[in-house]
C-alpha cells in the first residue's frame, strides 16, 4: 500500500470520528432535561383563573405567575409516566412546544407514583426528549395541592390552556391531538 493511500484512509477515519463525536455532542445539548422540584402552590380564589405555582430553577422558585407576565399562553399538562394515554399525546405537546416556544410555554407537572419521583421523571423525559418543562415532587402533599388548586385533578392527562391574563380559557380531560391544543391556544391568544 502506498503512503499517499495509507494517509487518506487515515485521513477519512479521522473525519468519520470527528463526525460522530459532533453528532453525540449535539444530541447531548439537545437533550437537556428541564425537570423541576415542584415547591409551593397557592389556590386561586375565583376557579376561572389559574392557581399559581412555583419550582426551583436553577435555586430560584420561578412562579407559573411570572410566565404569564411574559404574554405567553401556558398549556399546563397533568400527566404521569406512567399513563398510556398521557405517553400517547406526549409527542404532539412536544411539537407544538417546539412549534411554538416562542407563544407559549408548556408546563408538565407529572403525578409520579412510588418512590424516587424526580429520578423516574428524569429518566423519562431525556428518553422521550420533551422540550419543556416539567415539575414534580417527592412531597406528596404539594401534588394534592395542585391537583386540589385546578378543581381536583381526577384523571390524567388533564390540559389546561390559560390565557396570558390568567383566565383558563379550557380544561381537556384525556388524550388530545395537536390541533386541538393549537385550537385553544388560538382561543386563548385572542382573549
Amino acid at each position: 500500500m502506498s503512503k499517499f493511500r495509507f494517509v487518506l484512509i487515515v485521513a477519512v477515519i479521522i473525519s468519520a470520528l470527528g463526525l460522530l463525536l459532533a453528532q453525540k455532542a449535539e444530541s447531548k445539548k439537545d437533550s437537556k432535561v428541564a425537570v423541576y422540584e415542584l415547591v409551593a402552590v397557592k389556590k386561586s380564589k375565583n376557579p376561572r383563573k389559574f392557581s399559581d405555582f412555583a419550582w426551583r430553577e436553577n435555586g430560584k422558585q420561578r412562579w407559573l405567575s411570572d410566565v404569564l407576565k411574559e404574554g405567553k399562553v401556558v398549556l399546563l399538562n397533568f400527566w404521569g409516566t406512567w399513563c398510556p394515554p398521557c405517553r400517547r399525546e406526549l409527542p404532539d405537546i412536544a411539537e407544538l412546544a417546539r412549534e411554538m416556544q416562542s407563544e407559549v410555554f408548556v408546563v408538565g407537572v407529572a403525578f409520579e407514583r412510588g418512590r424516587q419521583k424526580m429520578q423516574k421523571l428524569q429518566n423519562f423525559v431525556a428518553r422521550a426528549k420533551l422540550p419543556y418543562v416539567n415539575v414534580t415532587t417527592e412531597d406528596g402533599n404539594i401534588l394534592g395541592q395542585i391537583s386540589t388548586a385546578y378543581g381536583g385533578v381526577g384523571v390524567v392527562p388533564t390540559t389546561f390552556i390559560i390565557a396570558p391574563d390568567g383566565t383558563i380559557v379550557a380544561k381537556l380531560i384525556g388524550a388530545q391531538q395537536k390541533s386541538t391544543f393549537q385550537q385553544y391556544v388560538k382561543k386563548a391568544q385572542q382573549k
